[in-house]
């Protein structure tokens, strides 16, 4: 072995060891322990103690990557107004981009897919948080869960989604789906997008290990007033929200001439 291929393969051996202490520890731990806090979040919810069942969804998004060897970053929380509602929209490229939007904002109704409720026990704990369920398959369906965000998005309740349908297989956000942009016009809410970085190389769809090497951030970009989004086109407000998810590589800035709040 020679002197300079001594440092890149140590590199790799260490990366190697970081991908199976991971992946070990997510599968072995991490699972198991979500399976053992559902019910107590379940109960928490039954019983109204919802203020501590948000803290627990906190905890338990950021232990998810604390044992996948990676904590969250967050930058850009100022712009979290205190006491005020969203319709939160993130870029989604892993399984963990769930457990990294919970950790920030613990108190959102997401939307998601429909198949998860069929789950004993799960199902009802997704009902418990104000889970808002999509079969993308029907278009009524989708349609009615579309309806439902709004009025839970009216009746003061942060909403959260992404936009794009499915995880990405590249890395790059993909054309945003239009469901978002009728919550929106139906909500009156603000627009608050939020960029997950590093999850794409933690675990992305298609690879079962977990390899921690990249920096965990959540870049939460300013909030998109509704009365100046909802005067563009569909089309314009799907592709302004777009090049804002992509950031930093399609990133346009949010100026407050920009966003409509000068």
């Amino acid at each position: 072995m020679t002197t300079r291929g001594f440092a890149p393969d140590r590199l790799h051996t260490a990366h190697a060891l970081a991908t199976i202490f991971a992946t070990l520890s997510v599968y072995m731990l991490a699972y198991p322990i979500t399976f053992i806090l559902v019910p107590f979040g379940l109960l928490l919810g039954l019983i109204g103690l919802r203020a501590l069942l948000r803290r627990g969804m906190a905890f338990w998004g950021r232990l998810i990557f604390w044992l996948a060897g990676r904590r969250i970053h967050v930058t850009g929380r100022e712009h979290i107004a205190r006491g005020k509602n969203y319709l939160v929209v993130a870029n989604h490229s892993s399984m963990l981009d769930i457990p990294a939007l919970l950790a920030v904002i613990p108190n959102m109704a997401l939307v998601g897919r429909e198949k998860l409720l069929r789950i004993p026990v799960f199902g009802s704990f997704l009902r418990t948080i104000r889970y808002i369920p999509i079969d993308t398959a029907n278009i009524r369906k989708a349609g009615r869960s579309m309806e439902e965000a709004a009025r839970k998005a009216r009746e003061g309740i942060t909403v959260g989604m992404f936009p794009e349908g499915t995880r990405t297989l590249t890395g790059r956000v993909q054309v945003l789906k239009r469901g978002f942009i009728r919550i929106l016009r139906e909500s009156g809410l603000d627009l608050l997008p939020i960029t997950i970085q590093g999850t794409f190389v933690l675990k992305p769809k298609h690879r079962i290990t977990f390899s921690p090497l990249e920096r965990i951030q959540l870049v939460v970009h300013e909030p998109l007033d509704n009365s100046f989004l909802t005067r563009l086109t569909d089309q314009a407000i799907a592709e302004k929200v777009r090049s804002i998810l992509d950031w930093p590589r399609g990133a346009i800035a949010c100026t407050a001439e920009g966003n409509g709040l000068s």
